[in-house]
């Protein structure tokens, strides 16, 4: 029965230190586009930047540094984790507050749920093994639902709250596109008026010479 519930206190723990691991490290295999990264070269350089394309052989890249589309063959790189910055899709940081701007919690309460849900049962199953074996044992059992339970939220609160956390990451970088496609436009449209108008100037000024 203490086995029990020290196997369930070592389940939390675990699931504490998975909610505040370090650093996370990734492996080529890994799909990483539109992950910020930061890249260890073999030479012991370092870069930071957006990842926009991957294939077996190579990564691309935006650089954050010079804003430069940029290529690494695999043999290149020694090691990438994950940048301690965010950046939008020309290697500009995105600031925490304005990725808040796009944040809901709407994955994290849905997850956070069903962590409840499935960690009451699976804690109210290890309850019932532990009565069972003793019927004087409610304390331990209701320690082990207990400690399941909160196991359960936690994890797949943490899932929940990592996905609002990428959908918000990725709203903000699709608002910055947006608006600098809008700013290009207008600046098009402006040259394209400027063009005309000159154009008519020069037809205005052929016809005051004849």
């Amino acid at each position: 029965m203490k086995k029990i519930i020290s196997v369930s206190l070592s389940f939390l723990f675990f699931i504490y230190t998975l909610s505040c691991s370090s650093t996370k490290t990734y492996t080529m295999d890994e799909p990483m586009e539109q992950e910020s990264v930061r890249i260890t070269k073999a030479n012991g350089a370092e870069l930071e930047g957006i990842v926009v394309k991957q294939t077996p052989e190579e990564l691309v890249f935006i650089d954050a540094r010079t804003h430069n589309k940029e290529t690494l063959r695999n043999s290149e790189i020694k090691l990438i984790s994950k940048s301690a910055n965010v950046y939008d899709f020309n290697g500009n940081p995105i600031p925490k507050e304005e990725i808040k701007e796009h944040k809901s919690s709407n994955k994290m309460l849905l997850y956070g749920a069903g962590g409840f849900l499935l960690g009451a049962a699976a804690g109210i199953g290890t309850g019932l093994t532990i009565i069972s074996a003793d019927s004087t044992q409610r304390t331990l059992a209701n320690i082990a639902i207990g400690v399941l339970t909160v196991a359960g939220t936690v994890y797949f609160g943490n899932m929940g709250y990592n996905k609002d956390h990428n959908d918000a990451v990725f709203k903000a970088r699709m608002a910055r596109h947006d608006k600098e496609k809008a700013v290009i436009e207008a600046e098009k449209k402006k040259i394209d008026e400027l063009k005309k108008e000159k154009e008519e100037l020069l037809k205005k000024k052929e016809e005051k010479q004849k």
